[in-house]
């Protein structure tokens, strides 16, 4: 297995660092790349050898690099009874970065790809927790797409409110109002 290059890691470090300290302090859409590069004390040149496609390119990495450390954590400590612990225990660890991400600041088509990425992780886990016989009641896809945009909502009101609560407490209180939610959904007959 090759080494990782510590260079271009702390390069992109710098880059993604430069990028939220941004958003937070200007929104998204008057950000420039001449900003971040500013920020970040890098060249242009260096900015488009990691990211050819501009900023939004960065914001995705952004958003995927958080994503996969909080499906590492989870996939780490097997399926828990809580899994919405891993999204706010990494929430309290990168509060700008979920301001940022999740707050606004004009990035709605970024945020919504975003969206749709986690919904299709959460998909993945109804397939496993939900029992086909129950799935008839509502498609798992709508499902997901609730779980996430709650998870979502959820996590923007705890960081704007300064964490009220500690993550696990959050996660414990999230489970509680989700599942009681998607039970009633699935009990419910398939009429209006």
């Amino acid at each position: 297995m090759p080494r990782p290059d510590r260079r271009r890691e702390r390069t992109k470090t710098a880059l993604r660092e430069a990028l939220v300290s941004l958003i937070l302090e200007r929104g998204y859409e008057t950000t420039t790349v001449q900003d971040i590069v500013d920020r970040a004390n890098l060249g242009r040149a260096t900015f488009y050898i990691h990211f050819p496609n501009g900023k939004d390119e960065l914001l995705l990495h952004i958003m995927d690099v958080a994503q996969k450390d909080i499906l590492k954590r989870a996939h780490t400590h097997g399926l828990p009874s809580v899994p919405s612990i891993h999204a706010f225990q990494h929430a309290a660890e990168n509060a700008n970065l979920y301001r940022a991400i999740l707050g606004g600041g004009g990035m709605s088509g970024i945020m919504a790809r975003f969206q749709q990425s986690t919904a299709a992780e959460v998909l993945e886990r109804l397939k496993l927790l939900i029992p086909v016989e129950q799935q008839a009641n509502a498609p798992l896809e709508m499902i997901a797409a609730y779980v996430t945009g709650a998870l979502n909502a959820t996590l923007v009101w705890w960081l704007e409110n300064d964490q009220p609560y500690p993550p696990e407490e959050m996660a414990l209180r999230f489970l509680k109002m989700t599942q009681a939610a998607v039970e009633s959904l699935l009990s419910a007959s398939a009429s209006p």
